[in-house]
């Protein structure tokens, strides 16, 4: 009797703990988005039909058999981009050793090695890596893909006249997920007159989230990489690599 105890005990706790772990880790994917405030209003619903379930308030229990399919799929309408990051992520997680340092650390190498093929084409480029702050609005002004990171993919992304060229590509999960993106300008005035268009772009989205911008001249092959309102220029490709496995690996000490 205290063995079949143990085991259905043992059973259960694992089934708590696996769906705790899956609610926990969606929850650190969707924090500071569009999809948390979704899951709020969710919860919120789930408290007043659960009070209204213990009361047996009758009306309000005929509209929750009513309602609580079209919510469900609405809700999962609103929170696509954030769901389809999030399992994007769950396939890279640790435990299943995808997304780790290594897979880190080949992304990485990827870029900087398109970094410096279309520096030497002088053909212009900006590549952007999301950290923590969500990019799904920039992500929306261009167009979706969803490929691993590849120099050849981003060289010829950012080939002239290319239907995706003009505009920034999204890095997210290791992945590429969008190209062709629109990038906010900043309105400082105290860059200098060679900063052209994509620069600011860089440095105005740096200003506003976290994220990495990697820029190439068009005029100059000069690579920049764009972090927290500043630029760094004249950079090559072991610079560029240097410097971002910097940032990433300070990041991976902080959390």
């Amino acid at each position: 009797m205290n063995m079949l105890f143990f085991q259905e005990w043992w059973r259960t706790a694992l089934d708590f703990a696996i769906l705790f772990g899956i609610i926990y880790f969606l929850l650190l994917r969707v924090r500071g988005t569009r999809a948390l405030q979704v899951l709020g209003g969710l919860v919120n619903l789930s408290l007043i039909f659960l009070l209204a379930y213990w009361l047996n308030l009758q009306t309000i229990n005929t509209l929750r058999t009513y309602l609580i399919t079209p919510l469900i799929v609405g809700a999962m309408m609103m929170m696509a981009p954030e769901l389809r990051r999030a399992l994007v992520e769950f396939r890279l997680v640790n435990f299943f050793n995808r997304y780790g340092s290594s897979a880190e650390a080949a992304v990485l190498r990827e870029i900087c090695r398109a970094a410096e093929i279309l520096s030497q084409k002088r053909w212009g480029a900006l590549i952007v890596i999301e950290r923590e702050a969500d990019l799904s609005g920039i992500v929306e002004t261009g167009t979706r893909l969803e490929h691993e990171v590849k120099s050849e993919l981003l060289t010829t992304i950012f080939t002239p006249n290319s239907p995706l060229h003009d505009g920034a590509v999204v890095i997210s999960s290791n992945h590429i997920i969008a190209a062709a993106c629109l990038l906010p300008q900043t309105e400082r005035l105290d860059f200098s007159t060679s900063f052209g268009t994509r620069h600011r772009a860089a440095i105005g989205l740096s200003e506003q989230v976290d994220a990495l911008v990697v820029v190439v001249s068009e005029e100059t092959g000069i690579i920049s990489l764009a972090v927290g309102g500043n630029s760094t220029r004249n950079l090559d490709a072991e610079g560029l690599e240097d410097v971002l496995q910097s940032i990433m690996e300070g990041e991976a000490e902080e959390t």
